[in-house]
Protein backbone atom coordinates (compact mmCIF):
# COMPACT_ATOMS: atom_id res chain seq x y z
CA UNK A 1 0.00 0.00 0.00
CA UNK A 2 1.43 3.35 -1.06
CA UNK A 3 1.44 6.23 1.39
CA UNK A 4 1.74 9.97 0.81
CA UNK A 5 4.54 11.67 2.72
CA UNK A 6 5.28 15.38 2.95
CA UNK A 7 8.75 16.63 3.85
CA UNK A 8 8.63 20.14 5.26
CA UNK A 9 11.69 22.00 3.97
CA UNK A 10 10.00 25.41 3.81
CA UNK A 11 12.55 26.92 6.20
CA UNK A 12 15.51 25.37 4.35
CA UNK A 13 18.24 28.02 3.99
CA UNK A 14 21.13 26.80 1.82
CA UNK A 15 24.56 27.58 3.22
CA UNK A 16 23.16 28.61 6.62
CA UNK A 17 22.09 25.37 8.30
CA UNK A 18 25.28 23.39 8.85
CA UNK A 19 24.60 19.74 9.61
CA UNK A 20 20.87 20.11 9.02
CA UNK A 21 21.59 21.04 5.41
CA UNK A 22 23.69 17.90 4.98
CA UNK A 23 20.92 15.88 6.63
CA UNK A 24 18.11 17.09 4.33
CA UNK A 25 20.26 16.69 1.21
CA UNK A 26 21.25 13.12 2.14
CA UNK A 27 17.74 12.23 3.26
CA UNK A 28 16.25 13.34 -0.06
CA UNK A 29 19.00 11.74 -2.12
CA UNK A 30 18.75 8.32 -0.48
CA UNK A 31 14.95 8.28 -0.22
CA UNK A 32 14.77 8.96 -3.95
CA UNK A 33 17.22 6.14 -4.65
CA UNK A 34 15.42 3.66 -2.41
CA UNK A 35 11.69 4.36 -2.60
CA UNK A 36 9.62 4.15 -5.78
CA UNK A 37 6.50 2.88 -4.01
CA UNK A 38 5.37 5.87 -1.95
CA UNK A 39 4.56 9.41 -3.07
CA UNK A 40 6.53 12.30 -1.59
CA UNK A 41 5.77 16.00 -1.54
CA UNK A 42 8.76 18.25 -0.86
CA UNK A 43 7.49 21.49 0.66
CA UNK A 44 9.95 24.30 -0.12
CA UNK A 45 10.29 28.01 -0.29
CA UNK A 46 10.25 28.81 -4.00
CA UNK A 47 13.50 30.79 -3.79
CA UNK A 48 15.45 27.83 -2.41
CA UNK A 49 13.72 24.80 -3.90
CA UNK A 50 16.21 24.47 -6.77
CA UNK A 51 18.92 23.69 -4.18
CA UNK A 52 17.18 20.40 -3.37
CA UNK A 53 17.27 18.33 -6.57
CA UNK A 54 14.58 15.78 -7.30
CA UNK A 55 15.21 12.94 -9.75
CA UNK A 56 12.63 10.33 -8.73
CA UNK A 57 9.19 10.74 -10.37
CA UNK A 58 7.55 9.70 -7.07
CA UNK A 59 8.75 13.02 -5.61
CA UNK A 60 6.78 16.21 -6.26
CA UNK A 61 7.75 19.73 -5.28
CA UNK A 62 5.30 22.17 -3.67
CA UNK A 63 6.64 25.72 -3.53
CA UNK A 64 5.57 28.33 -0.99
CA UNK A 65 6.81 31.82 -0.17
CA UNK A 66 7.26 31.88 3.60
CA UNK A 67 11.03 32.31 3.95
CA UNK A 68 12.84 35.39 5.12
CA UNK A 69 12.46 38.01 3.74
CA UNK A 70 8.96 37.90 2.27
CA UNK A 71 5.60 39.42 3.07
CA UNK A 72 4.22 36.06 4.25
CA UNK A 73 7.31 35.53 6.44
CA UNK A 74 6.74 38.93 8.05
CA UNK A 75 2.99 38.43 8.52
CA UNK A 76 3.56 34.91 9.87
CA UNK A 77 6.08 36.20 12.44
CA UNK A 78 3.89 39.07 13.60
CA UNK A 79 0.78 36.93 13.98
CA UNK A 80 2.64 34.06 15.69
CA UNK A 81 4.23 36.37 18.25
CA UNK A 82 1.23 38.63 18.91
CA UNK A 83 -1.88 36.44 18.72
CA UNK A 84 -0.39 32.92 18.41
CA UNK A 85 -1.80 32.32 14.92
CA UNK A 86 0.37 30.61 12.32
CA UNK A 87 -0.70 31.55 8.78
CA UNK A 88 1.22 28.54 7.39
CA UNK A 89 -1.14 26.15 9.18
CA UNK A 90 -4.11 26.49 6.76
CA UNK A 91 -1.82 25.88 3.78
CA UNK A 92 -0.41 22.66 5.22
CA UNK A 93 -3.70 21.51 6.76
CA UNK A 94 -5.08 21.09 3.24
CA UNK A 95 -2.36 18.65 2.23
CA UNK A 96 -3.64 15.22 1.22
CA UNK A 97 -0.88 13.24 2.95
CA UNK A 98 -0.64 10.47 5.54
CA UNK A 99 2.35 11.90 7.38
CA UNK A 100 4.50 15.01 7.39
CA UNK A 101 8.19 14.93 8.29
CA UNK A 102 9.70 18.04 9.87
CA UNK A 103 13.49 17.53 9.48
CA UNK A 104 14.67 20.73 11.22
CA UNK A 105 14.08 19.94 14.92
CA UNK A 106 10.70 21.65 15.32
CA UNK A 107 7.19 21.13 14.05
CA UNK A 108 6.35 24.05 11.82
CA UNK A 109 3.52 24.71 12.24
CA UNK A 110 2.46 22.99 15.42
CA UNK A 111 -1.00 21.51 15.67
CA UNK A 112 -1.67 20.05 12.23
CA UNK A 113 -4.16 17.20 12.12
CA UNK A 114 -1.66 15.09 10.18
CA UNK A 115 0.59 12.44 11.73
CA UNK A 116 3.99 14.05 12.22
CA UNK A 117 7.59 12.99 12.48
CA UNK A 118 10.17 15.47 13.71
CA UNK A 119 13.92 14.98 13.52
CA UNK A 120 15.60 16.41 16.61
CA UNK A 121 19.22 17.04 15.75
CA UNK A 122 20.45 18.13 19.17
CA UNK A 123 19.64 20.01 22.34
CA UNK A 124 22.65 22.32 22.51
CA UNK A 125 20.79 25.04 24.41
CA UNK A 126 20.40 22.67 27.37
CA UNK A 127 24.14 22.03 27.70
CA UNK A 128 25.81 25.09 26.18
CA UNK A 129 23.54 28.02 27.00
CA UNK A 130 26.52 30.38 26.71
CA UNK A 131 26.39 29.95 22.91
CA UNK A 132 22.86 31.39 22.72
CA UNK A 133 21.21 34.63 23.70
CA UNK A 134 18.62 34.34 26.45
CA UNK A 135 15.92 34.85 23.83
CA UNK A 136 17.33 32.13 21.53
CA UNK A 137 17.59 29.68 24.45
CA UNK A 138 14.02 30.40 25.53
CA UNK A 139 12.66 30.02 21.99
CA UNK A 140 14.59 26.78 21.44
CA UNK A 141 13.53 25.28 24.76
CA UNK A 142 9.89 26.18 24.21
CA UNK A 143 9.67 25.11 20.56
CA UNK A 144 11.75 21.94 21.02
CA UNK A 145 9.72 20.84 24.05
CA UNK A 146 6.37 21.54 22.38
CA UNK A 147 7.47 19.86 19.14
CA UNK A 148 8.65 16.77 21.04
CA UNK A 149 5.37 16.66 22.94
CA UNK A 150 3.11 17.08 19.88
CA UNK A 151 5.02 14.96 17.33
CA UNK A 152 3.68 11.50 16.59
CA UNK A 153 7.26 10.14 16.32
CA UNK A 154 10.72 11.61 16.87
CA UNK A 155 13.90 10.73 14.99
CA UNK A 156 17.25 11.38 16.66
CA UNK A 157 20.75 10.63 15.43
CA UNK A 158 22.21 9.35 18.70
CA UNK A 159 21.37 7.55 21.92
CA UNK A 160 22.65 10.68 23.71
CA UNK A 161 19.96 12.90 22.17
CA UNK A 162 17.31 10.25 22.88
CA UNK A 163 18.40 10.13 26.54
CA UNK A 164 18.30 13.94 26.74
CA UNK A 165 14.78 14.14 25.31
CA UNK A 166 13.61 11.58 27.86
CA UNK A 167 15.34 13.28 30.80
CA UNK A 168 14.90 16.98 29.93
CA UNK A 169 11.50 16.95 28.23
CA UNK A 170 9.96 13.75 29.67
CA UNK A 171 9.35 12.29 26.18
CA UNK A 172 8.24 8.64 26.32
CA UNK A 173 11.10 6.39 25.20
CA UNK A 174 8.90 4.40 22.82
CA UNK A 175 8.15 7.58 20.81
CA UNK A 176 11.82 8.08 19.83
CA UNK A 177 13.71 6.23 17.09
CA UNK A 178 17.50 6.43 16.79
CA UNK A 179 18.51 6.51 13.12
CA UNK A 180 22.20 7.11 12.58
CA UNK A 181 23.48 9.52 9.92
CA UNK A 182 24.74 8.44 6.54
CA UNK A 183 27.73 10.64 5.83
CA UNK A 184 27.75 12.27 2.43
CA UNK A 185 26.29 11.49 -0.94
CA UNK A 186 27.48 8.84 -3.36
Amino acid sequence: MSIKIAINAITYAPGKMGGLETYIRCLLHYLQKMDNENTYFLLCDKRNSHHLPLFNPSFKRMDYNFSKPSLLWFVRGVLKHTVNIDVLKPFLSRLDVNVIHHPFTTLSPIGLNIASVVTCADMQQEFYPEFFTKSESRIRRTSYRLSAEKATRIIVHSEFTKKNLIECYKVPENKIDVIYHVHGLE
